[in-house]
């Protein structure tokens, strides 16, 4: 072991990095555009039982292949069917009585999941967990997940990436007795992550095979508003014991109504930032092609369908992407000086 970890901290001294003096500290304004067309899209979303937060995230990636000068209230009204003609199809392959319990927080006729009144997660005098408010209390379990139908319900159905990556272990929130969670983190280990997120973590002293990438995140609508920040707690406790360093996961400021929600749960510090491109290809459904958001990985899975593929514009501004990290044990390293003061900045994922 010794051995291994000298040549890792020659490892360290060896990375060619580059680096950018984005401070994550002052980054949390979200796009005035992106903000001002959020805020418009009210008077168009349609109903049904869908999540409207899944359909927001598509219309607001979608228009980003767009100049912004020719972004009118037509055309968000032809995105926003476009991107919901996609969501119904996909949930199409949920029974029907299922989507109804497991959006049922959409009505506001529930106490446990409720849009209108949500509860907050506590920790009553026996430290259990418990959803309170408006005079109800729900005794919560957290649990490891086996189930992959769960799994691939969350991530693939119901998250906005609509695309699973669950190596690792994945977590759950459960009302005591249920065997549906209402609330799904799924992870990946760091010896199975991109080699340029290794580097990055090997720059800040953490031992590239010793982390955790929290990769999906997915709560029902109307479930506890303070979930996040509470799972990723709960996540740290769990992997503590098992020698890991730090949790690492993606998030998007552009995206961001509110700095906390984005990184609750202690992962506040910047691992790397590279640059926010969405990226789209067609699909035909009921004899109409609309264009799926889909991401790079499933890019580089299918070369045929870049061609295809059409993706945000230079012109429409866009914050970059941030990788953030929380450390739950010593880390093997010190972190390369220039991170005091700087952020690594990775431009070329494809050759890192």
């Amino acid at each position: 072991m010794t051995v291994l970890l000298e040549e890792l901290s020659e490892r360290q001294k060896q990375l060619n990095l580059k680096f950018s003096d984005y401070n994550l500290a002052n980054a949390w304004s979200s796009s005035v555009l992106i903000d001002s067309i959020r805020q418009n899209l009210g008077r168009f979303m349609p109903k049904g039982l869908y999540d409207p937060q899944d359909l927001e995230h598509q219309v607001l990636f979608r228009l980003t292949t767009y100049d912004p000068s020719t972004i009118t209230d037509r055309l968000i009204e032809e995105v926003v069917d476009e991107q919901y003609t996609i969501i119904k199809e996909r949930l199409g392959k949920i029974d029907i009585k299922k989507l109804e319990s497991l959006l049922r927080g959409l009505s506001g006729k529930w106490a446990d999941l409720n849009c209108y009144t949500r509860l907050e997660l506590q920790r009553d005098e026996r430290e259990h967990l418990v959803a309170v408010g408006g005079g109800c209390s729900f005794k919560v379990e957290f649990r490891k997940i086996e189930d992959k139908s769960i799994i691939e319900l969350f991530t693939e159905q119901l998250h906005y990436v609509h695309q699973k990556r669950d190596g690792g272990g994945a977590f759950g929130f459960f009302y005591e007795g249920d065997e549906m969670p209402w609330a799904v983190e799924t992870t990946e280990p760091s010896t199975d992550i991109k080699e340029y997120k290794r580097n990055a973590l090997l720059a800040h002293g953490i031992h590239p095979d010793r982390a955790i990438e929290l990769t999906r995140f997915y709560t029902l609508p109307g479930s506890p508003r303070n979930a996040i920040s509470v799972v990723d707690k709960e996540v740290s406790v769990y992997y503590q014991p098992f020698g890991i360093e730090a949790l690492i996961t993606t998030t998007m400021p552009a995206y961001a109504k509110t700095k906390g929600s984005t990184i609750a749960g202690g992962l506040n510090r910047a691992l790397l930032i590279k640059d926010l491109k969405h990226y789209f290809v067609p699909r035909m459904i009921n004899r109409r092609i609309c264009y799926e958001n889909v991401t790079r990985d499933y890019l580089n899975a299918n070369p045929q369908e870049k061609d295809k593929c059409i993706e945000s514009r230079p012109e429409f501004p866009l914050l970059p992407v941030v990788e953030v990290f929380k450390q739950i044990n010593r880390f093997s390293f010190e972190p390369l000086a220039e991170l005091k003061t700087k952020t690594i900045y990775v431009q070329d994922r494809d050759r890192n």
